[in-house]
């Protein structure tokens, strides 16, 4: 089985190799590559493909989320984990805004980490609960996103995929069919011209409905 391959950029040696030695037992999770500023991890980048990037945001010169950026204006396709030790509404807004792929407070244990690091492997999406509900609390004040009109149902799978509900699951919780709700989706990303879940989100933040 192909190990998941990690990079890390961070610019503290120590919590590098804190995460390269909680993760080194880890069966199908290997950390191949580390850098310690975003120069260096863009220079990786650009020679390497690994599979997740684990991203520290405060960092000096380049911090993280203007890093990810220049990251995926590289590599659209390359997923990342933001690492930070904040949880305050502007740095999540931040996070999502530059398209990251997971949010992971740095003080989580190890089940928190690896549950993001495969979540977002498999192709989901990984934020906290208490991030989610920042952007569901606002789904549910009635306002108009902006000239996008939205039907009672697609507020209802929006907030769902916030909740990051799977397609099965807004199927079971809204009694409709799978189908149902996956043309819902599509007619959410088309409304708002996002590409994914993250986008979608990322949309509700951009319309200060947080």
């Amino acid at each position: 089985m192909k190990k998941i391959e990690l990079l890390i950029v961070d610019d503290h040696a120590l919590f590098r190799d804190g995460l390269k030695a909680i993760l080194s037992n880890e069966e199908d999770i290997i950390v191949k590559y580390e850098a310690s500023n975003a120069q260096e991890g863009l220079a990786v980048i650009s020679d390497n493909n690994p599979d997740i990037v684990l991203m520290d945001i405060s960092m000096p010169e380049i911090n993280g989320i203007e890093c990810t950026r220049m990251m995926l204006a590289k590599k659209p396709n390359l997923k990342i984990i933001a690492l930070t030790m904040h949880d305050e509404g502007k740095v999540i807004k931040e996070i999502i805004e530059a398209e990251a792929r997971g949010y992971v407070i740095k003080d989580a244990g190890k089940a928190i980490l690896k549950e993001a690091i495969l979540s977002v492997s498999q192709g989901q999406n990984y934020f906290p609960p208490e991030v989610m509900a920042q952007v569901i609390s606002s789904l549910r004040t009635d306002k108009t996103i902006l000239e996008v009109k939205l039907t009672k149902r697609e507020k209802q799978i929006l907030q769902l995929i916030c909740q990051e509900l799977t397609t099965q699951e807004i199927s079971e919780e809204l009694h409709i069919s799978n189908n149902t709700v996956e043309t819902h989706r599509k007619n959410l990303l088309n409304k708002t011209a996002c590409k994914n879940s993250v986008g979608l989100m990322r949309f509700a933040l951009e319309n200060n409905l947080t």
